[in-house]
C-alpha cells in the first residue's frame, strides 16, 4: 500500500514539473515583438488579431533578433525595409499550389500602416483589354458598392477594409473577378479578355431573279407587298391608288374616281381581274374600292405599248 502511494506521488510531481516547463518554454509573439522594439531599432506594424495565438521559444534572445526568426511562423508574411521596419501580415494563400490565374490570387491594396484607420477606402484603377485598349462602360461592383468606367477605362469605388471580392462585367468581354485585401485607399488595375463567340455556319438562300425574255416598254409590275404599302383611307387600301405613285399616272381630280394614264381620260382605261373586265373599280366617289388588297397577288400596269 505504501509503495502504491509513493508511485502516485512521483507521477504527480513529474506531471507538475513538465507542465511548469511547458508553461515557460514559450512566450507570446506580441510580447516578444514589444520587447524587441524596446531594446532595438526595429519597428513592427501588425494587427493584434494577426499575431494572436503565435508563440516564440522563451530562450529566444531579444538582443540578437533578426527578421529570419519570424520565417518559422508559417502563417505570417513579412517585408523588411531599409529602415529596419518590419511589416507583418497574414498569409492568405488559398492554395498550396502556385497558380497564374488572377481569379485565384489574393491582391493587397493600400498600405498596411494605414489599415484600420478608416472603413471607407477609395480604390481607383483602369480597366484595359488584353490589347491594351481602355474598356469603357464596364460595370465594377462588390457586395457593398458599384461603379462604372469612363471613356478612358478609369473607375473609382469605395470599399471597406479587409477582404472583399470585386466583380468586373462588360458586354462583349469575359466576366472576371478579383479577390482583394484592402488595407487603405490605393490603385488596382485589371485586364479583361474579349468574349469571342464562334458562330455556326450561316446559309443564305435567295430566289433567282427572273431573266428578261423580251423588252416590255412601259410595263410596271407590283407585288402584293408593294400594294400594301399605300396608306389606308377609312380603313381600306385602294390597289388602284398605288399606280398613281408611278410617273405618268395621276388622279383624275379631287372628288372624282379613276386615274389618268399619260394624259388620257379615265374612261379610256381597261381593268382586268383574272382576264375578266371590270367596268368600275370603285364607288362612292372613289372613297371605296372593290378590289381588296388581300385578294390581289400582283398587279401589272401598261402605260404604253399595250399588248394585242
Amino acid at each position: 500500500m505504501r509503495l502504491r502511494g509513493l508511485i502516485i506521488l512521483i507521477y504527480c510531481c513529474t506531471s507538475l514539473i513538465c507542465w511548469s516547463q511547458n508553461k515557460v518554454d514559450s512566450v507570446s509573439l506580441e510580447s516578444y515583438l514589444q520587447a524587441v522594439e524596446s531594446n532595438s531599432t526595429f519597428s513592427f506594424f501588425y494587427q493584434k488579431e494577426w499575431v494572436d495565438g503565435f508563440n516564440v521559444p522563451a530562450q529566444t534572445e531579444v538582443e540578437s533578433f533578426t527578421p529570419s526568426i519570424l520565417t518559422e511562423l508559417p502563417l505570417l508574411q513579412q517585408k523588411v525595409s531599409a529602415a529596419e521596419i518590419v511589416e507583418l501580415e497574414p498569409q492568405f494563400a488559398e492554395s498550396n499550389e502556385p497558380t497564374t490565374d488572377p481569379e485565384k490570387v489574393l491582391f493587397r491594396v493600400g498600405s498596411i500602416k494605414e489599415y484600420g484607420k478608416t472603413n471607407e477606402n477609395v480604390i481607383k484603377g483602369i480597366i484595359r483589354s488584353t490589347e491594351g485598349e481602355p474598356v469603357a462602360d464596364a460595370f465594377v461592383y462588390s457586395s457593398k458598392n458599384y461603379a462604372l468606367t469612363g471613356e478612358d477605362g478609369r473607375y473609382e469605388i469605395v470599399l471597406p477594409s479587409g477582404k472583399t471580392v470585386l466583380q468586373f462585367q462588360k458586354v462583349c468581354m469575359v466576366d472576371t473577378k478579383r479577390s482583394l485585401f484592402v488595407y487603405s485607399s490605393g490603385n488596382f488595375d485589371v485586364d479583361m479578355q474579349p468574349d469571342i463567340q464562334v458562330l455556326e455556319t450561316i446559309e443564305v438562300l435567295a430566289s433567282r431573279e427572273r431573266t428578261i425574255q423580251s423588252a416590255e416598254i412601259g410595263l410596271l409590275k407590283l407585288s402584293k407587298k408593294d400594294v400594301k404599302i399605300v396608306p389606308a383611307l377609312l380603313g381600306e387600301k385602294d390597289v388602284i391608288r398605288v399606280a398613281t405613285l408611278s410617273a405618268g399616272i395621276q388622279n383624275v381630280g379631287e372628288g372624282a374616281a379613276g386615274i389618268s394614264v399619260r394624259g388620257g381620260k379615265a374612261d379610256q382605261n381597261l381593268f382586268l381581274l383574272d382576264n375578266a373586265t371590270i367596268f368600275n373599280t370603285n364607288h362612292f366617289f372613289g372613297f371605296f374600292t372593290i378590289l381588296h388588297p388581300d385578294g390581289v397577288s400582283d398587279m401589272e400596269l401598261f402605260k404604253s405599248g399595250i399588248q394585242a
